[in-house]
Parts: C-alpha cells; structure tokens; sequence
C-alpha cells in the first residue's frame, strides 16, 4: 500500500517546514510549484518534456523571475519514502534537510526546469542511524537565461553501520549561455557506510538534432526527444505517480 500526498511550495504558509514520515507503508509525496501538477509526470515523458520546454517559449516576452525567499525544507524520515520535487522555473531558493532515522528508506528526485531565472538549491541528507538510506537524483533542464546553483551534502554521522546515501545531478544545458554550478560534499564519520556522488553537464547534440529535422521532426520535437534519450536512464529511479 502506497500513501500519497501532494505539497505546493509556492503556497507555503511559512517559509520554514517541516515534514515527519513515519507511516508504516511506503510515503510517496509530490513537492511541487505549478498548478495543475502534471498527471503524466512518469509515464508519458515526451510530453512533460514537450511541456518544459514550450513553458516559456516566446524568449522575448520571458520576464526575469527574481527570487523573493528562501524555503527551509526539513524532512524526518523513519520509514521508507519516495519523494520528488517538480519544479518548473521556481520563483524561491531551496534549502531541503533530509534526517534519515534507524531503518528509513528515502528516494529523492528533482525534475527541475529553469529559464531566465537565477535559483540556489542546497540539499542535506543527514544520515543518523544503522540500517538506513538516502538516495537523491537531480535532473535539471537549463534553458536560455538559466543560474543554477545546486549543492549537496552527504553527512554520515559517528558510528553508522551499514547504511547508504547517493547524489547524482545530471544538468541539461538547452542554450549555450547557461551558467551551472553543482557541487556534492561527503562528511563520513563512520568506515562501514556506502557513499556514492556524481556530476555531469552535458548539451544537446547539434549534429543529432539537424539529422533528426532533415528526417522531418520540427525543432521542438527533435529536442524532446533527444532530452528523453539522455534522460532515459534516469526514468527509473522516479516513483510512478498515484491518483
């Protein structure tokens, strides 16, 4: 049985939240901040993607998003949870903790979509007790006018035994004057954990999108799907949405 909950950070009635996920059965929260939330997320991706990269398609008319604060995002986890943040061109910076206690099970994903904005995401994957871990993917599609700074730290406390933790961020530049700054930090007090990072920044293929036109697809088709073969692998580490 899967429990599933939707939260709209934009609509926060604070800036600083907390979450306790201790629920017997698999938590699945949505975090999100543009209505209506996307049913296809999952299942049909050349459409999401179609719609990532059509939200702003009119360059000249795409005003500057200034961010106006920061959310402080706290998440306690005592069980196993699947979470993903749906963000597309977010107006506020990101600051997320994730506490994983003794035999908590957290898988993270970031869909994140940027234009013309300036955005600083931090993520915390605290890991306190045995038996635990804490998976973080990020896969970000910068476009034209994009600022990211997306940072993440694995903390593994003194005496740990036999946990995990991950972060990956794979940044998609859609527009060469895209600034991306990522960076994953390790503090490991504990021998007996596994520990994995990794970064890649890669660009669409000007070869492979011309070869895709001359076969007939215009521009923004052959875009989604070059986007979704690079982004194929990652499909599996997101949870299937639930209605």
């Amino acid at each position: 049985m899967t429990n599933c909950r939707y939260i709209d950070l934009s609509n926060l009635e604070s800036n600083i939240f907390s979450l306790e996920i201790d629920s017997p059965h698999l938590q699945q929260i949505i975090f999100y901040n543009s209505k209506p939330l996307p049913i296809n997320l999952v299942t049909e991706e050349q459409r999401l993607l179609s719609k990532l990269i059509s939200l702003n398609a009119d360059n000249k008319k795409v005003q500057e998003t200034h961010q106006n604060k920061t959310i402080e995002l706290a998440l306690n986890i005592n069980s196993k949870a699947k979470l993903v943040f749906y963000l597309l061109n977010p107006n506020f910076n990101l600051n997320l903790t994730c506490n994983s206690f003794s035999n908590a099970k957290a898988d993270i994903s970031f869909w994140l979509h940027q234009m013309n904005s300036k955005t600083t995401i931090q993520t915390t994957q605290n890991i306190v007790a045995d038996n635990t871990s804490s998976n973080l993917k990020i896969q970000s599609v910068l476009d034209e006018g994009s600022d990211l700074s997306f940072d993440g730290l694995i903390d593994v406390k003194e005496n740990v035994l036999a946990s995990s933790s991950s972060w990956y961020h794979h940044a998609l530049k859609l527009k060469p004057k895209v600034k991306v700054k990522s960076k994953p930090s390790l503090r490991i007090k504990s021998q007996k954990v596994k520990v994995d990072h990794g970064l890649a920044i890669t660009s669409l293929s000007s070869n492979t999108l011309n070869y895709m036109i001359s076969r007939g697809l215009d521009v923004e088709s052959a875009k989604c799907l070059e986007i979704v073969a690079k982004f194929n692998q990652f499909k599996q580490f997101l949870p299937t949405i639930c209605f």
